[in-house]
């Protein structure tokens, strides 16, 4: 067997093709697909073409139905310049005719820049002749810098903000609820300062919010890379027939002022166990190089080609002191001084069961993918909630939100 392996996918910044295998007939492989990216589309029939777009017009409509994907689509569209929804994706997708993917094909091979990662059992001569050969099969001219994509981060305002919607998925009770709370600008220090906190967070945070108050079957904490922008989250997943999305969003912080103040008590030899641990997994050995190269390929699609990150994060981990965790504590809690408190309540809820909104979808497949947003008390709760706190418009909200201004990194400069 010729044990090859490849892929074509949309990436956030354009297209990725990779391929895998034996390096002696990789570049047939490239050669093959490559030569067939400006012709395909032309030899694409109408019936073909109306198959793969319904296959895909669903795929985006599961995706929707998922409150955890919900959820990360409306942060991510809250955070992120520009971002296209999964919901806008849905709505627009059965507009599109075969004669505009064909003109959106040409114009979108017409100009490109091109980043190529060749990792493996391969003769850097013949890297060089694999990629010389990608471009005269594609013939494009070069991307001006002008016109290259850059995604931006929005700056949340100082203070609590909550996004509360409706699932899409009536037939759903799950609800979710993910505070997101963002930081600065990434640098090795503030990164390495996170990632210590988080796993002196991680088993608490588990103990607490799932094991004794029991809030939702997954509960978990994650450090958050958004485009240089650091930051971490706290994630529930509950039922709506058994906690309401204000009541979970109130244990949260419950817990961490807890566990604030348990960092407070935190002995230098925890946080020394902790850091070791943290420095044994950048340490561990990649069995396959498709880790390896996995890896290298973030660094080159970010434009920030660290290659060295890992080594270079454990050496930074190692000088982290109890100070800086309790500094970041006080600066980004609600229960610390809050000069750098930014929060985004993502709430999810979903739907009662045996209700009338709980109805079986029609079979027209014409579905409504618009989000209903929730204001203070919505649905019904006894908690008394500040409507200033919640988001009515994201568009409107993100207007006033300033961009992060994360520094953009050359290649001359690595």
């Amino acid at each position: 067997m010729a044990d090859l392996l490849h892929s074509v996918y949309v990436a956030d910044k354009g297209l990725i093709f990779k391929v895998s295998g034996y390096s002696q007939n990789l570049h047939l492989v490239v050669d093959l697909v490559t030569r067939e990216m400006r012709a395909a589309s032309g030899r694409v029939d109408r019936h073909m073409f109306e198959a793969v777009r319904e296959v895909r017009a669903r795929s985006y409509h599961n995706v929707l139905l998922k409150p955890h994907k919900l959820s990360q689509d409306v942060r991510m569209n809250v955070l992120i310049e520009p971002y296209i929804s999964v919901r806008d994706k849905v709505s627009l997708i059965q507009n599109i005719t075969l004669e505009e993917l064909q003109d959106f094909t040409d114009r979108f091979l017409d100009k490109l820049y091109l980043q190529i990662l060749m990792q493996g059992n391969i003769a850097w001569t013949d890297a060089i002749k694999i990629s010389e050969n990608v471009l005269k099969n594609i013939k494009w001219e070069g991307l001006p810098e002008a016109e290259s994509p850059v995604i931006k981060v929005h700056q949340l305002p100082l203070g609590d903000r909550k996004l509360r919607v409706m699932s899409l998925n009536p037939a759903s009770t799950n609800s979710i609820v993910t505070n997101y709370y963002q930081g600065e600008v990434a640098t090795v220090n503030d990164t390495a300062t996170l990632e210590v906190l988080m796993m002196l967070m991680e088993e608490p945070v588990f103990d607490v919010l799932r094991t004794k108050e029991q809030l939702g079957y997954s509960v978990f904490n994650l450090v958050r890379y958004t485009f240089g922008v650091n930051g971490f989250t706290i994630t529930v997943n509950t039922q709506r027939d058994k906690f309401t999305v204000s009541h979970v969003d109130r244990r949260v912080e419950s817990f961490l002022k807890k566990f604030s103040k348990d960092m407070n008590r935190l002995s230098d030899k925890g946080l020394a166990a902790v850091k070791q641990s943290l420095i044994q997994l950048k340490h561990t050995t990649d069995y396959e190089l498709k880790e390896e190269a996995n890896r290298n390929w973030r660094e080159i699609t970010s434009c920030e080609y660290k290659f060295q990150r890992l080594l270079i994060e454990a050496e930074a981990i190692d000088k982290v002191k109890m100070s800086d965790i309790r500094k970041w504590v006080a600066d980004h809690f609600a229960v610390g001084n809050k000069s750098r408190f930014r929060k985004l309540s993502i709430q999810v809820v979903g739907h009662l069961p045996n209700s009338a909104d709980n109805a079986t979808q029609g079979e027209s497949g014409v579905q409504d993918h618009s989000l209903q947003l929730l204001h203070a008390g919505q649905p019904s709760t006894n908690i008394q909630e500040n409507q200033e706190e919640f988001i009515t418009s994201i568009d409107d909200f993100k207007k006033s939100l300033p961009l992060v201004n994360t520094p953009r990194v050359e290649l001359a400069q690595c």
